[in-house]
């Protein structure tokens, strides 16, 4: 009931409201596949870098997602991710559980899921979760099958890299691996050589297997590309949240402090099993001691990975307890224990059970917190429990405005708009930039960062991409000089705004799209204003609802309408 518990306080974390940008333009891009039957070679859904190459190693991940869109909508897709999370710490609860009783697994896989929930998002991450977990399964207990059961790392590798460019770190996890077991089997006596070829077979088919996509080998540069996005090479991605340190002092949350109280907690474990690994003496075969090496490296790969950027520390949570688990469990028993024996670790009665009901109270008063909103509001963050769409995350009365205005394009938008603008488009051409950054490199991310913060820079890049309507999400204070400007300025007219976005329209030569927008805007306008400013309800509490709230009378202060 405590494992269950566990895995059911991940699956309330995980029922969460669509509120991510980027899950949008997968949508995008998953119509885009379902369409033409094809999958893209050249950035297709923004006009500025449409001779960009676009290697979108996410495109099954995509297609799936518009298939669930298709079929239940928003609801459906919000069910399908938490059902994904769900899995993924059941998985994990399960690897955990092959070293360490069920109580102290109950700990580890609740530590774990507090850090990595922060990435509970709508993203392809979703399978990546699961595939990390399976695959550290089948290396974790390769011993147990002698290594016959290692050939399903090639279906799991070849689906993943047609679903997420984390493949990445499957191939990572599987190199270390055979690396360290072999080269340890080698040099220890003991060693299993049938198992030793079935791995370096295994491993190598995997590998190959990952050729298996539209861009064939091509996809094994994308993961070192994206590596300069985070790795601080390029200053100018580091702007970028969820690109920045964990140990930055940027939006602390609770999840990035459970990891930062985590990492250096699981590196002393594991410095301490390194050392006893070293000066271990006695009959423990080579092949154990190479999965005792190999977890050392893989834990070692993984922490530097999340040390880069915060989005990477879920994952690394994720893949990092079972070994962590491992390691205390080889210390407890002086090096005898194997995975598959933590099912037979006995604890004491008495205090077992107290910890028991002890960690049940813990996680019961968790999924309260989260089911009333009252952890995302505490955190400040703009989560909410329950299906559907956090609908002050986009500009979804924006778009349509601009749609039955028949405002006029191209179209001008900031990347926090982009996702949601490349689904549902408000005028024809695509849109400026959304959050594929793989497909924006760094002059062209560099160029639009600047002008976003300096309006006479601005001008110059709307003027040459012939800029007529202007879309901005208005809750990043980094926008309000630019809104501050066009509202000022005698070349732009705002003709529309809510409590997420603000429009504007290029005055001269749209006289009578401006007329029909002045004329539709004011009902609009009314209706919102008395809809916000009507009563909500008290609980749970409105997470979304209050930050349009606070966002909207920021603008309307900006723009000079301060009563």
């Amino acid at each position: 009931m405590l494992g269950a518990a566990t895995v059911a306080l991940a699956a309330v974390f995980a029922l969460r409201r669509l509120d991510d940008f980027d899950t949008w333009w997968h949508l995008a891009s998953g119509r885009w596949i379902y369409a033409r039957r094809a999958v893209p070679g050249l950035d297709t859904l923004s006009f500025t870098v449409g001779d960009h190459e676009w290697l979108n190693l996410q495109w099954l991940y995509d297609l799936f997602l518009y298939l669930v869109h298709l079929t239940g909508g928003a609801d459906l897709l919000v069910l399908v991710s938490a059902a994904c999370f769900t899995l993924a710490t059941a998985l994990l609860a399960a690897n955990i559980r092959l070293a360490l009783g069920p109580v102290a697994a109950a700990l580890a896989t609740l530590w774990a899921l507090v850090v990595a929930q922060e990435r509970f998002l709508i993203r392809p991450e979703m399978f990546s979760f699961i595939f990390i977990e399976a695959l550290l399964w089948l290396l974790l207990t390769a011993r147990r099958s002698e290594g016959r059961r290692l050939w399903l790392m090639v279906p799991l590798m070849a689906l993943w890299v047609n679903c997420h460019s984390l493949f990445s770190v499957g191939l990572f996890c599987i190199g270390a691996y055979t690396a360290a077991v072999v080269v340890v089997s080698l040099l220890s006596p003991g060693g299993d050589g049938g198992f030793r070829r079935r791995l370096l077979w295994s491993a190598a088919a995997a590998a190959v297997a990952t050729a298996a996509n539209p861009y064939g080998i091509g996809a094994w540069a994308l993961p070192v590309e994206l590596m300069t996005r985070i790795d601080g090479s390029s200053q100018v991605f580091q702007a970028i949240g969820e690109f920045r340190p964990p140990y930055s002092s940027y939006f602390t949350t609770f999840s990035i402090t459970a990891y930062q109280f985590f990492l250096p907690a699981s590196a002393a474990v594991m410095a301490v099993a390194a050392g006893a690994w070293l000066f271990r003496r006695g009959p423990c075969g080579g092949d154990d001691r190479g999965l005792e090496a190999a977890s050392l490296l893989l834990f070692a790969g993984l922490a530097w990975l999340s040390l880069l950027a915060r989005r990477n520390t879920g994952i690394f949570a994720y893949a990092a307890m079972p070994l962590v688990a491992l390691a205390l469990a080889r210390l407890r028993s002086g090096g005898r224990t194997s995975p598959g024996a933590g099912a037979d670790v006995k604890e004491p009665g008495a205090s077992s059970a107290l910890a028991a009901w002890t960690i049940t109270a813990l996680v019961a008063c968790l999924a309260l917190s989260v089911v009333s909103n009252a952890w995302f509001r505490a955190e400040g963050s703009t989560h909410e429990f329950g299906l559907g769409v956090v609908e002050e995350n986009f500009p979804i009365g924006a778009s349509r405005f601009s749609r039955a205005a028949s405002l006029p394009g191209p179209l001008y938008n900031d990347m926090t708009s982009g996702g949601y603008l490349a689904w549902d488009p408000p005028v024809d051409g695509g849109v400026f930039i959304d959050g594929r950054l793989e497909v924006y490199d760094a002059e062209f991310f560099s160029a639009y960062r600047s002008a976003l913060s300096f309006p006479a820079a601005w001008k110059e890049q709307a003027d040459a991409y012939g800029v007529n309507t202007v879309v901005l999400f208005h809750r990043w204070g980094n926008r309000q000089a630019l809104i501050r400007w066009l509202s000022e300025s005698s070349a732009w007219l705002l003709v529309y705004h809510d409590e997420v976005a603000a429009v504007f329209v290029r005055r001269k030569g749209h006289e009578g799209v401006i007329l029909r927008a002045r004329r539709m805007f004011p009902p609009l306008y009314r209706s919102r204003r008395n809809e916000l400013l009507s009563p909500g309800p008290r609980w749970p509490y409105q997470v979304g609802r209050v930050a349009g709230l606070m966002a909207y009378g920021t603008f309307l202060f900006n723009v000079g309408e301060r009563d």
